[in-house]
């Protein structure tokens, strides 16, 4: 096989500036001429379960237990384990390319993912991030530790500027990636929406340049979040490689004008399209360029895995009388609509469509636990469809009931 440099000069400039952006959601161009053949790379959410391309498609995915509870098991064996068998999923699903660990730090309840990263501790994030990137990369599939850096709020996470002094930067919010690339080789790397004292992370030449690569030895892809890119010259000369997703807002034709014009050197345009390059070998996509359809495959030992995970990651703060565990024939009141309808994700990037699901009170009445349930009020995440077959009116003639056939908007 070519090298990344040999496979480089056979480029012309505007198939260079292709590979730097997304043909769509989550793949990368395909480059096939007769001296040289580029494969896409495929990429896929998330933290907790590989759910492929899709988590409407029908194609269910294993869904591990949060972050968070990771994060309460400090167990560096069991997240390399995870790693490995997030990665297994992942080949499932046809992906190379694994967009986790998240690293958020949980400092705020306005952080909308919290649920997707380990701890409010640096320290338990960088050696759990790492332990999992290992895990991980050790099955073929690029691990994606996120997002760099100081992205700890969802609300207007795109506009929003983090206000940090150098010393807090770097003793909170940078050292989960000093930790993960200490102790791990991540492949790719993931900029984050916000800036950074007023400057997008994904513009700045001193967080990605100076101090992901010069500074912490960084050497693989650095990706922006989805949609996460706001200028052409300022982000390919700072080191963002790669603009997710496609097709490409700030690249394409924009950039070929601004190598023109000289604000973009070539040398800028190689370093990133080499490191790209360079991505698909580790993920061995030269040697199995086909992309084969998803398959769900059910897993008895990862099942067991991930039940042992979760049970390991539960935190008991106070046991008294030692009333736990409850034995057999104990009666219990359990209460709410999440006992019947589990709330098993806390969504967006992190949603899988889950393989196989256990409500509360189904495990507790397998336990043998006698229990009464009582649904409480209804919580959904959004307006529920309407469903019923009759709807009640009030008109001129008083209350009732009619059937929806009387209402055939309704039916539309």
């Amino acid at each position: 096989m070519a090298s990344e440099t040999q496979l480089l000069d056979r480029l012309s400039v505007e198939e260079k500036v292709q590979l730097l952006s997304a043909v769509d959601w989550w793949r990368t161009p395909v480059i096939k001429k007769d001296d040289a053949f580029i494969p896409h790379i495929k990429m896929s959410d998330g933290p907790n379960g590989a759910r492929g391309e899709s988590y409407v498609s029908g194609i269910t995915a294993a869904c591990f237990p949060c972050s968070t509870c990771i994060g309460a098991t400090f167990d560096v064996d069991r997240v390399h384990q995870l790693g490995e068998e997030i990665a297994k999923e992942t080949i499932t699903k046809s992906a190379n390319v694994l967009l986790a660990p998240t690293m958020n730090i949980i400092r705020s309840p306005l952080g909308g993912r919290n649920y997707e990263t380990y701890s409010e501790d640096p320290y338990v994030i960088g050696t759990l991030a790492a332990a999992f990137v290992n895990g991980c990369q050790s099955q073929g599939i690029a691990a994606t530790p996120k997002h760099f850096v100081a992205n700890d709020s969802e609300k207007r996470r795109t506009k929003m500027t983090s206000e940090v002094d150098e010393q807090t930067l770097r003793e909170i919010y940078m050292l989960p990636f000093q930790l993960v690339l200490r102790d791990s080789d991540p492949w790719c790397l993931m900029t984050s929406y916000n800036k950074v004292n007023g400057e997008y992370c994904a513009d700045s030449n001193r967080l990605i340049e100076d101090i992901l690569r010069k500074e912490l030895g960084f050497s693989g892809v650095v990706v922006s979040d989805w949609l996460g890119v706001y200028s052409t010259a300022k982000a390919v000369n700072s080191g963002l490689d790669l603009e997710m997703p496609g097709p490409t807002r700030w690249r394409g034709l924009k950039l070929l004008k601004e190598i023109e014009s000289s604000a973009v050197p070539i040398e800028a345009i190689d370093r990133s399209v080499e490191r790209i390059l360079a991505l698909a070998r580790k993920t061995g996509r030269f040697e199995n360029p086909e992309e084969l359809p998803e398959k769900s495959i059910p897993d008895d030992d990862r099942m067991e895995f991930i039940a042992k995970l979760a049970a390991e990651g539960a935190v008991l703060l106070k046991n008294e009388n030692g009333l736990l565990p409850l034995k057999p024939g104990t009666r219990v009141a359990v209460i709410g609509h999440h006992a019947t309808n589990p709330s098993i994700g806390g969504g967006g990037s992190a949603k899988v469509l889950a393989q196989h699901t256990v409500s509360p009170l189904e495990a507790l009445e397998k336990s043998g636990l006698q229990c009464r349930h009582s649904p409480g009020v209804p919580v959904y995440a959004t307006v529920p469809h309407f469903k019923p077959d009759v709807i009640s009116v009030i008109d001129d003639t008083g209350p009732g009931q009619r059937d929806l056939k009387d209402f055939p908007i309704l039916l539309e």
